[in-house]
């Protein structure tokens, strides 16, 4: 069955290097009438693609798309089963991979796609995890483990920081520290859709699904199958398709850094700490202006708003490399490596970086006290400078 076809669109596209095309974009009703089959055709050389889906919640319960004679010869047919489907914690992980990845993949012409692979991405990890604790015992993936006699609607699983502590203590099976980082700022994004502002761009939505694809890949392997790879989990046309996309991204993020050295641009430091962008992740941002500007996303943001953000969200910087501000009272004062001073990531206020005569580091002005030689000379040269630490070196610190 065919339907009425209600509009086509066509846009240009500037391409990603290997020439110019189009996108081609035609929705046509669904049977109910209160959704739309939608047909997508990316004209583009080297990144051709062509897609069709129903967007109906109503039809997509009684018909599927059948393309057996291409894409753009779809017809809608009636499922012949509604049989209950029934997935357990592997199956419902993969799934959720799988969802994930084609979610990506959509994003690029409708960005609501972000959200979804997002949230599902985080839950493909949760899922596998509590599958693999479950073989331990399938009590274990419940709060309380009593619960697992309870009636299922009564139980309520273990959230995420649980679950991976009862996998090291009690399946031997430990997150390494810098998957667990990756798949934490997974968990924040989803929070974030799904109880406040939810904000992503592609570049910013690409950084974390790059990064989570392969520690789903090695934590499959680690506890499954050894030798699985990408394409088994996806299938080859979902796969191929994610290498698209991939490559895509990878055109603009390296047409970034060559605009960024063409202009000799320097990355931004913090404490030692390269600063990157909030929305995309790239370290190729600079300082002008009183703002902070991306050249990979084009994003600009207030820079003190900035900082702050970036020193209260990074694992990297530790809280002896922050100190009080001498002039708002905040736990907010950081040293900017472009000028060798300390900032005040709360109120903006600067202070000047001096050496401890004693230890021979480097403090904040507000965090020493003045010495001068015993001729008593207090010309600025003759000043010297010792830390509290020093002066009171008995005194208990925390």
């Amino acid at each position: 069955m065919r339907t009425e076809l209600i509009s086509r669109d066509i846009s240009d596209s500037p391409g990603y290097g290997s020439g110019e095309g189009d996108i081609e974009r035609l929705e046509y009703k669904c049977p109910c009438g209160a959704g739309r089959v939608i047909e997508e055709h990316d004209n583009i050389p080297g990144f051709r693609d062509h897609t069709v889906y129903l967007s109906c919640k109503i039809c997509n319960v009684k018909y599927e798309l059948d393309t057996t004679k291409g894409t753009r010869s779809w017809e809608l047919k009636v499922k012949q089963s509604f049989d209950t489907i029934k997935l357990d914690l592997y199956d419902n992980a993969v799934d959720s991979f799988v969802v994930a990845i084609d979610s990506f993949i959509k994003g690029d012409n409708y960005p609501k796609y972000y959200k979804i692979a997002i949230k599902e991405m985080f839950s493909a990890f949760e899922l596998m995890l509590k599958d693999i604790l479950s073989h331990e015992h399938p009590s274990l993936i419940y709060s309380k483990v009593e619960d697992f006699a309870e009636p299922i609607h009564k139980r309520h699983s273990v959230n995420y920081d649980t679950l991976v502590s009862r996998l090291e203590k009690l399946a031997d099976f430990k997150i390494d520290e810098n998957y667990n980082r990756i798949i934490n700022k997974l968990r924040s994004l989803r929070n974030l859709g799904m109880h406040s502002t939810f904000e992503v761009n592609r570049f910013n939505a690409a950084d974390n699904i790059s990064k989570a694809v392969p520690i789903f890949v090695n934590l499959h392997r680690r506890f499954y199958e050894k030798k699985v790879k990408l394409s088994d989990l996806l299938g080859e046309e979902s796969f191929k398709d994610y290498l698209k996309q991939q490559m895509a991204m990878t055109a603009l993020i390296n047409d970034a850094k060559k605009r960024f050295e063409k202009d000799n641009r320097k990355k931004i430091e913090l404490n030692g700490v390269v600063v990157k962008c909030n929305i995309c992740n790239s370290e190729l941002i600079v300082h002008e202006d009183s703002k902070i500007k991306c050249y990979c996303c084009h994003e600009e943001f207030n820079d003190f708003f900035f900082y702050s953000t970036f020193i209260k969200f990074d694992d990297e910087l530790s809280d002896n490399e922050i100190y009080e501000c001498p002039r708002c009272n905040c736990h907010s004062l950081a040293l900017y490596e472009p000028h060798g001073y300390h900032l005040c990531l709360s109120c903006g206020e600067i202070v000047a970086r001096v050496t401890c005569e004693d230890c021979i580091r480097e403090f904040p002005l507000s965090e020493v006290e003045e010495t001068t030689d015993y001729s008593g000379d207090t010309t600025p040269d003759a000043i010297t400078y010792i830390c509290y630490e020093c002066k009171h070196p008995y005194d208990e610190f925390d």
